[in-house]
């Protein structure tokens, strides 16, 4: 197992689309959003959210077994003066890849 982390850019839409998707139905009550919801977001949409000219202080971070996304994290700052101090994250990975790995250990 081969794990490397980085920030998740338009390229990677479809895996985090695939992987956020099956989040979204083995752990429904985990996210604010339903996978239905989800499926009505245009691909392109993604694209825009993890491309070049989204804010430096939002992003998705991927871990990636070889070429694959197992995993991943948001940052997510607030936008509102009063709270712009404020963020929130979350993070999911499958359930498939979560045994193979070992916490602790060096990536």
């Amino acid at each position: 197992m081969n794990i490397s982390l980085r920030r998740l850019t338009e390229d990677d839409a479809d895996s985090y689309q695939r992987l956020r998707l099956e989040g979204l139905q083995s752990e429904p009550r985990a996210f604010t959003e339903s996978a239905a919801e989800h499926n009505a977001v245009p691909l392109e949409t993604i694209r825009t959210r993890l491309g070049s000219r989204s804010a430096h202080d939002n992003f998705v971070l991927g871990a990636f077994d070889d070429n694959q996304l197992i995993g991943m994290a948001g940052f997510f700052r607030r936008k509102d003066a009063k709270a712009s101090h404020e963020a929130t994250s979350g993070a999911y990975m499958s359930a498939g890849n979560i045994a193979a790995i070992r916490w602790g250990a060096p990536c």
